[in-house]
């Protein structure tokens, strides 16, 4: 063995990996690659070697052999070449990846629920798991699971609440280059895992964990949705509020109150989307042409939204005089995601309701103008005719409930034996009721026997409001 070639050899690495040094760089080596420089120093040319590839790092020790030096001593050189693995790759799995702040907070309350939101990571790329990972009182465990953490730091988040109760008990031994991570079971007592906005959760794994020894920051993270929030109505417009609120000198004010989230911190600002988003969430169910869509919406502006604090604001109403409806409004109130830190969007449970007021009833007809028993009792019939002010009547007055409730309210104010209620009222049917047009209905009334006083009163399920009763003017009373 000539002088170079023994030198080659004593350039080895306490490996014996398949694919590293001695196998693929020294085994290569060529005497030629040996230079002189001087009677001190030897320059030794190592090739690129495309199949070289270690999955941890490789400690390479040179040797010099006595049959080298002058000396004929045995020189071992002094740092040793230590070669780093090159980083590999990793991946997140599983349907902790993407989910939901209630499906955490169900899988650490519920083991079978915990079992079925895993999170696999998976090692590749010439990189693999340090065996030790997963067992109890490990290093290599612990780091690993210190590296499983929020971008985020809520009071009650991932930081606080579960990544401090995961040990090695929530992390498998490494199987076909992945481990698995499962949720831990949070004590009856403990705080509960509860966010108001998203949540990502990043992970390195760290060298330790790795035979590489090279740490992996993934780019990948694990989403956890903030779950929507509930929305409650309060203040004064809230309960009973009516026509007349609206209409009021005095400024009336709505409160949206959440519960389970917070609100933006900048709601209420003017030229902030979000401001203008959540104005716009208030709808009514129809457009009457005094109503919220044509009167109270335009008069919306930022300067009505006032945040007073993280899960109340309040929205003020001017006066609004020309705000006249002639049947209750149905406001409904969706919360935009964007005007909630969860960013799920929500809707009040109960709607705001705005009720009419009462309208008027005016009697007419040839009954009003002629109230005398004669005329009913005449073979040309008679007319009663009942108009609304400040109301409408529902389209249809025919529908048995509405006919009955309507005949129910013509009604004399005794009950004579051949009276307006035994004779008239009792023969009242469909045929004898016209819908005039939306104020204005008419009673047809054929020939009687006989009637004593009328008196009218429209009920309520009759008239277009149904929350009042509408008034009417003083009835005609028959002429003996």
């Amino acid at each position: 063995m000539s002088l170079r070639e023994r030198l080659i050899l004593g350039i080895a690495s306490s490996s014996s990996a398949p694919r590293g040094w001695n196998a693929q760089v020294r085994a290569a080596m060529r005497p030629e690659a040996v230079e002189w420089v001087s009677p001190f120093e030897l320059r030794v040319t190592v090739e690129t070697a495309p199949a070289y590839a270690i999955d941890s790092p490789e400690t390479v020790v040179v040797e010099l052999h006595p049959s080298l030096l002058s000396s004929q001593e045995r020189i071992v050189a002094s740092p040793a070449l230590r070669i780093a693995a090159l980083a590999g790759t990793a991946a997140l799995r599983g349907p902790l990846v993407h989910t939901t702040e209630r499906a955490v907070q169900h899988a650490t309350r519920d083991a079978a629920a915990a079992a079925q939101l895993a999170l696999e990571v998976e090692v590749g790329g010439g990189d693999d798991w340090e065996p030790s990972v997963g067992a109890a009182g490990a290093q290599t465990t612990a780091l690993f699971l210190a590296g499983l953490r929020s971008a985020q730091d809520e009071a009650t988040g991932w930081n606080a609440v579960v990544q401090p109760a995961l040990s090695h008990a929530h992390v498998s031994a490494p199987h076909n280059g992945s481990v698995t991570v499962r949720l831990p079971q949070l004590c009856a007592s403990c705080a509960g895992y509860e966010i108001s906005s998203p949540e990502t959760i990043q992970l390195t794994i760290p060298a330790e964990a790795l035979l590489s020894k090279t740490p992996i920051p993934l780019a990948a993270t694990i989403a956890i949705n903030a779950s929507a929030g509930l929305l409650q109505l309060g203040g004064s417009l809230a309960a009973n509020a009516t026509e007349a609120d609206l209409r009021d000198a005095a400024p009336r004010e709505l409160e949206l109150r959440l519960s389970g989230d917070a609100w933006q911190p900048r709601l209420g600002q003017r030229g902030y989307g979000p401001t203008d988003a959540l104005l716009a969430g208030l709808v009514p169910t129809d457009a009457q042409p005094g109503g919220w869509a044509a009167v109270v919406k335009p008069r919306l502006s930022p300067s009505s939204l006032r945040r007073l604090d993280d899960h109340t604001v309040r929205l003020t109403l001017p006066q609004l005089a020309s705000y006249a409806i002639d049947r209750p409004e149905t406001i409904h109130v969706s919360v935009a995601a964007s005007a909630v830190l969860s960013g799920q969007p929500t809707a009040a449970a109960l709607p705001l309701l705005v009720g009419a007021l009462p309208g008027v009833a005016a009697i007419g007809g040839s009954l009003a103008a002629r109230p005398e028993e004669g005329l009913l009792q005449s073979a040309a019939g008679s007319t009663l005719r009942v108009r609304l002010t400040a109301d409408t009547w529902v389209d249809d007055l025919h529908s048995p409930a509405v006919f009955a409730a309507l005949a129910a309210g013509v009604a004399a104010d005794t009950d004579a034996a051949r009276g307006w209620n035994r004779v008239v009222r009792s023969a009242l049917n469909p045929s004898h009721l016209l819908r005039l047009d939306e104020t204005t209905i008419e009673w047809r009334l054929p020939q009687f026997a006989g009637a004593a006083a009328v008196a009218v009163a429209e009920p309520a399920d009759c008239a277009g409001d149904p929350a009042d009763r509408v008034q009417p003017s003083p009835a005609p009373s028959p002429r003996p």
